[in-house]
């Protein structure tokens, strides 16, 4: 089926949810699309439900993760992409909700020489009634900016040219990452696109349904192989970042970095917490190493009595200023 967007939607146990993520494609007012549907196991009516979409449109596939692939939306994510038609690249999640002019927006125009097309969003709750808008205005440099978190791009934003993403290191979503997948990608292809290959809409075009059973709501706790993950997505954009020197993106790894830390040793994450303290120590000692030699000792002695210390949390997040002292 030739289509200029293919949809790429992950699914587990979503019946409750997904009827409405299938309906408002099914209403778009843009009709060349195709929606791949890659479920990862469902034990609830989840395939029946996504049945009679497909029954009703052709444009609706399913698929269900192949078993030699790790569970996870990152290998449903891989394995949609493998399968996509479209010169377009949608990922979106089985629990969101397009407005009906999303493609349409997106996707009409002069797009020669663009890559990427994003769109803001409404957070919402489960019920999709409380909204509140996101703007999505840029300040400096696409990558600098979403590391920062000034710009909230997040994965029903972003739609990418398919043949960009085929210039990529493989797989695209990290099949071993718990938390963080996206934040690994984006990172990884803003980085590459120049200003004149994107187009941002700082207006909602979906909604962002926020529910307990969403990863966000599911961050909120500790979760080792979440920090573990957090901490491995840090370190690749720490090294991307790196020809920058950018001393702005320096603080900010090393305060989250710090907190990290804190978190780790509270929950008594000692597999993680050493690991962390090391990635503060060699990210200071490019600034300073008598502050770096202050988190050494220190850091060591809060490991080994595995109590964290509140002030020297705090201290340690002053550490690094916004620019380099001369």
């Amino acid at each position: 089926m030739s289509c200029q967007v293919s949809i790429i939607i992950p699914t587990f146990n979503r019946a409750s949810l997904i009827v409405a993520t299938l309906q408002r494609i099914q209403e778009q007012t843009f009709t060349s699309w195709e929606c791949l549907i890659v479920d990862d196991g469902s034990t609830d009516t989840t395939l029946e439900t996504v049945g009679r979409f497909i029954a009703q449109d052709s444009r609706f596939a399913l698929y269900s993760r192949p078993e030699s692939l790790l569970k996870g939306s990152n290998s449903c994510r891989n394995f949609g992409f493998e399968k996509a038609q479209g010169a377009w690249v949608h990922f979106f999640d089985s629990d969101d909700v397009l407005e009906p002019t999303f493609y349409e927006t997106l996707l009409t125009g002069d797009l020669a020489g663009i890559q990427m097309v994003a769109g803001s969003y409404f957070v919402t709750d489960s019920h999709l009634q409380k909204r509140e808008a996101v703007s999505l205005t840029l300040k400096s440099t696409l990558f600098r900016d979403y590391v920062l978190w000034r710009l909230k791009l997040i994965t029903g934003c972003v739609i990418f040219r398919k043949s960009f993403l085929l210039q990529q290191t493989f797989p695209l979503f990290h099949p071993d990452l718990h938390r963080g997948q996206e934040t690994e990608l984006f990172s990884r292809l803003f980085f590459q696109l120049e200003p004149s290959a994107y187009r941002i809409y700082d207006f909602p075009l979906f909604l962002y349904r926020q529910h307990p059973d969403s990863k966000t709501a599911q961050h909120q706790t500790y979760l080792p192989l979440y920090k573990q993950s957090q901490f491995w997505v840090l370190q690749q954009i720490r090294t991307l970042s790196q020809s920058l020197q950018d001393s702005e993106l320096n603080r900010h790894f090393f305060n989250t970095l710090t907190v990290l830390f804190f978190d780790a040793v509270t929950h008594r994450d000692l597999a993680l917490a050493p690991a962390v303290l090391r990635e503060m120590i060699s990210l200071l000692k490019s600034y300073s190493h008598v502050k770096s030699l202050e988190v050494f000792v220190l850091g060591h002695l809060v490991l080994w009595f595995q109590r964290p210390v509140y002030r020297l949390r705090k201290r340690w997040l002053h550490f690094y200023p916004d620019t380099h002292e001369k």
